[in-house]
């Protein structure tokens, strides 16, 4: 399997960035010194919380990977796939490890999609935070 970097020039958003929208990009941005977290100012918002991003075109999607920060890690996440961003198909419930490292999920069924979705559940800890480092989607390469 390869990393593809679909999501470069992708757009992504998030159900409750801490200062405008639009911070979600940085989970998408192949640099590992930004992140997308839930808004952690002002009003806490309770889990779920998600990440939604447009690769701008159907892609066949085999897995996918997410780098959490390395704290406020999400523990349970719900990976769902869409080829208008309206409509939504579950592909897979997953369970995080907490830590910070990449973690690599599998599809059941790979899926050709445009869009995809991670939804937050919960979290190893009491606070209702999760947050992204970076993430993007695995292909096969047969």
């Amino acid at each position: 399997f390869t990393e593809d970097l679909l999501t470069v020039g992708a757009y992504a958003f998030g159900n409750c960035d801490p200062y405008e929208p639009g911070y979600a990009r940085f989970a998408i941005d192949n640099d590992p010194s930004t992140f997308w977290h839930s808004q952690y100012t002002g009003e806490k918002f309770q889990y779920p919380h998600w990440l939604k991003i447009d690769m701008k075109k159907k892609n066949r999607i085999d897995g996918f990977f997410v780098r959490p920060r390395g704290r406020d890690i999400a523990k349970h996440i719900e990976f769902e796939v869409s080829n208008d961003g309206e409509n939504w198909t579950q592909a897979g419930n997953f369970v995080m490890y907490n830590e910070g490292s990449i973690q690599e999920f599998m599809l059941k069924e790979p899926q050709e999609a445009r869009f995809y979705r991670i939804t937050f559940k919960d979290g190893f800890g009491s606070t209702p935070y999760a947050n992204v480092v970076e993430t993007g989607v695995l292909q096969s390469r047969y």
